[in-house]
């Protein structure tokens, strides 16, 4: 039997990044109680930015996969990324996800990150879905059905600035996530 592990490639917020985004929650409780059974928030200790899902991923290919960020990490710059908007993203599969988007990410980001996916897809076991333009995000709740719509939530402390300093390899096993190595981005 393989020996793998689910992974993803992230950047997590700060405390006071964090602290802004539940002040999201915070004002919206109403409208989350009226569809709690409908729609789960993910919690702040799990909020990020989502580089790259790379799935079930055998152990033995973990110091290619920790290469290839090394090396993203000494190319790409620290960058701000700016979260100014709510979206409900369908999904034939998987239930719909709320997430936060930014309208105008930093364009030398952007290209980084595809760049190191086009070097890290063809390491997956299913490169499936991968995304033919990344779109930076932050996945904050999760709906088993249309519950409400995206502009039944109430965005006045958006926007939501997150200083994207380090990427990191991280291990989930859907109840935590664990870093497995993380590494600063150059700083300019």
């Amino acid at each position: 039997m393989t020996d793998t592990r689910r992974l993803f490639v992230a950047s997590f917020l700060t405390e006071p990044e964090e602290a802004k985004l539940a002040k999201l929650t915070d004002t919206n409780q109403k409208l989350i109680q009226t569809h709690k059974p409908d729609v789960r928030f993910v919690s702040p200790c799990k909020w990020h930015l989502t580089w790259m899902f790379l799935g079930d991923c055998n152990k033995e290919l973990e110091p290619k996969i920790l290469k290839i960020l090394k090396e993203t990490s000494q190319s790409c710059s620290a960058q701000e990324i700016i979260y100014d908007k709510f979206s409900i993203w369908p999904s034939s599969n998987r239930p719909r996800v709320g997430v936060l988007e930014s309208s105008s990410p930093p364009q030398e980001f952007v290209q980084s990150v595809e760049q190191m996916q086009m070097r890290l897809t063809p390491l997956l076991q299913n490169p499936g879905e991968q995304h033919a333009n990344f779109k930076p995000h932050i996945t904050i709740a999760r709906f088993k059905n249309k519950c409400f719509d995206q502009h039944e939530l109430d965005t006045s402390t958006l926007p939501l600035t997150q200083k994207v300093d380090h990427v990191a390899l991280v291990m989930s096993d859907f109840k935590a996530y664990t870093i497995i190595e993380k590494f600063t981005l150059r700083q300019e």
